[in-house]
Parts: C-alpha cells; sequence; structure tokens
C-alpha cells in the first residue's frame, strides 16, 4: 500500500475540491429549456409549487437557482470516537434536475476543544438530488458517488478509497436567497462509514434585483 503524508492528502483534497469549482463554473445555459417566465403575487398561496420568477415585497427572484449549503457539526459510525467536520456543497440544476458537488472534511475529536487528532478524512462527492421548495422553506433529498481520502494516523499509511454519499437538507429561508438549516448525511465504504449532522447556512443567487429597478 502506497503510504501519503498528510501533507500530500491536503494538496491532493485541494486540487480535488478546485477540479469541482472549475466544473461548476462551466456555463449551463446552454442546458436551460425554453420555459414562459411568470411573476405572481407576493399574497398567492403557492405551497411547493413555485413559478419560475416571483416579485417578494419590492425584490424579484429566480426560483431555478444555484446555492451554497455550508456548516459544521459531528458525525461517528457507533464504534469509534465522534468526529467534528466542515463542509460545503454547491447545487445546480440542468433542466430542473438537481446536483451536488461538495467537500467534507473530518477529523476525530479528543475532547470539547481538541489539540491532537488520529483519523483525518476527506469525503469529495458529486450527487443528484430532488427538490422541494416553497417560499419559507427548501427540502433536498440527494445520493451519489464519492471519493474518500483519509487516514486513521498521521503517522500510519493513508487510503484512497470509493462511497456511496446520502443526505437529507431541510433549510429555513430567512429572505428567499438566505437562511439556514439542518443537513443529515451519511457515507457508505470499505474504509470507514459514517453518518452525522450539520448545521448548515443557505446561500443562493436566486435575488435578481428590484422591482422598479428590473422595470426600467
Amino acid at each position: 500500500m502506497r503510504v501519503y503524508s498528510t501533507y500530500q492528502i491536503r494538496v491532493k483534497a485541494l486540487v480535488f475540491f478546485c477540479f469541482l469549482l472549475f466544473l461548476s463554473a462551466i456555463p449551463r445555459e446552454s442546458f436551460a429549456q425554453k420555459k414562459k417566465k411568470q411573476i405572481i403575487n407576493p399574497e398567492d398561496t403557492l405551497g411547493f409549487h413555485l413559478p419560475e420568477e416571483l416579485i417578494l415585497g419590492n425584490a424579484k427572484y429566480k426560483t431555478k437557482h444555484s446555492y451554497f449549503l455550508a456548516g459544521a457539526g459531528i458525525s461517528g459510525n457507533g464504534i469509534k470516537r465522534l468526529d467534528g467536520n466542515f463542509g460545503i456543497d454547491y447545487h445546480f440544476n440542468i433542466k430542473g434536475h438537481y446536483y451536488q458537488l461538495g467537500i467534507m472534511r473530518s477529523k476525530e475529536l479528543h475532547g470539547l476543544f481538541p489539540v491532537y487528532y488520529d483519523r483525518i478524512l476527506f469525503d469529495f462527492h458529486a450527487s443528484f438530488g430532488k427538490k422541494l421548495e416553497s417560499v419559507k422553506t427548501t427540502y433536498m433529498a440527494l445520493i451519489g458517488p464519492s471519493v474518500i481520502i483519509g487516514t486513521n494516523n498521521p503517522k500510519e499509511n493513508s487510503y484512497t478509497t470509493l462511497g456511496i454519499q446520502g443526505q437529507l437538507q431541510a433549510i429555513y429561508k430567512v429572505f428567499f436567497d438566505v437562511g439556514t438549516g439542518i443537513c443529515l448525511y451519511g457515507n457508505l465504504n470499505p474504509k470507514y462509514s459514517s453518518a452525522g449532522i450539520r448545521l448548515s447556512f443557505f446561500f443562493s443567487n436566486a435575488y435578481k434585483g428590484k422591482v422598479n429597478e428590473y422595470l426600467k
């Protein structure tokens, strides 16, 4: 088995994440379906059936938007010590189908304020999902393949393996494009399967400007 240093693991993780960001930046206008746009009155009761565009107060929003979900939490497999983790995911849609590119970094906790660790893990994933969205809430379920790079001890062998990653997201939106929520997730792989929860923050590109500016 090839041995990687902790520094090499971090370099590989950074290169892979930069590659994911490059893919997410590719323009998707050519894949978009052309549909008649609809602007609705904010007093309408829409439930989860939103039009392509809507007006809330004096602001105009698009509903087929991309968004970031970033947050921190804890995870584990019920056998070993809990891990603290941080994750960031980018979500986008092509022809009404939603996709996710993301990374999670976790390490074993030793007390409330750990100063050392034994286990470190990077999880890179690409997923397909289903979204339900209302004016104030967003729910998302996703599943897809992942690449795991990790080590059980910085002085021991590292490993690279494939897994299956899944997420359930529940988001409350303070504004239509900004909010907070809970992300439940799990990863099944041959080396270190785990599940956990994160408190996450939601940021989208749904905002299109003020109504009076848009009409000029």
